[in-house]
């Protein structure tokens, strides 16, 4: 699975996306993670980087809207999804892109259905 959705670092080794699967690494107890489990994200550019951890935590991330208010551009995070004036995330046309697909789990705290 984790080569399926691996952890994504840049090339200061810096965690882009899966920081949540790293920590369950560590809990684990483990190690060394095997090369499939990351990928370096050389080619993005700092712009890029900043896009990609928005957007690989809007379904299950969660933010600090102060740090996003204050460090990020508003006008980019609210074409991401998220509504920093009421600090949530607007899943845009998600019911569209779900919509007549057979939905196995649902999640008990936001409904979101998968």
């Amino acid at each position: 699975m984790m080569s399926l959705r691996p952890i994504v670092i840049d090339d200061d080794n810096l965690v882009l996306g899966g920081n949540m699967r790293l920590r369950a690494i560590k809990e684990l107890g483990m190690k060394e993670i095997p090369d499939d489990w990351v990928k370096k994200a050389s080619e993005l550019s700092d712009e890029e980087k900043r896009r990609f951890i928005i957007e690989d935590n809007l379904e299950f991330g969660e933010f600090d809207f102060d740090i996003l208010a204050n460090e990020w551009d508003e006008n980019e995070l609210v074409d991401w999804g998220i509504d920093i004036l009421n600090n949530e995330y607007n899943p845009i046309n998600k019911e569209k892109e779900i919509d007549g697909l057979e939905t196995k789990n649902k999640c008990p705290n936001c409904g979101y259905e998968w």
